[in-house]
């Protein structure tokens, strides 16, 4: 076999083993549900707790739980164990917000700093699980 038709053939096998395709066109809507999610809940993780970042702490819980939503809708089936998980972490993370909003101080915002980086970490199981379908 000459060089050309080894590289040929190299290349032959790549294109199978990798094909060309655009970024995410071919792949499951569970794939995008859990990336917006994942992107909700990193920005939830960043807002500034306490009087002033209310507003956008409500906002931004708002969005979670409409991406979460769409993360039911898609991965249910497949992902049943980790969009439980993720749901039960949001609740908690819901949960913890009541008692803030209820009650602002320092005793009420730790445990929602802690429910926040719950729900992260549930959602990175998550998409790690949802990754190999992507």
């Amino acid at each position: 076999m000459t060089l050309a038709r080894r590289a040929g053939a190299a290349l032959a096998a790549l294109l199978v083993a990798f094909p060309l395709t655009a970024c995410g066109t071919d792949a499951p809507a569970v794939c995008s549900s859990v990336d917006e999610l994942s992107a909700s809940i990193d920005h939830l993780g960043k807002v500034q707790l306490g009087e002033t970042g209310r507003a956008e702490l409500e906002s931004q819980l708002a969005a979670v739980r409409a991406d979460l939503a769409q993360v039911r809708t898609d991965a249910q089936e497949q992902f049943g164990d980790q969009v439980a998980a993720v749901t039960a972490a949001a609740d908690i993370v819901r949960e913890r917000y009541q008692g803030a909003k209820a009650e602002p101080s320092a005793s009420t915002l730790q445990p929602l700093r802690t429910a926040i980086a719950n729900l992260g970490s549930e959602a990175r199981a998550l998409q790690d699980a949802v990754a190999g379908t992507c």
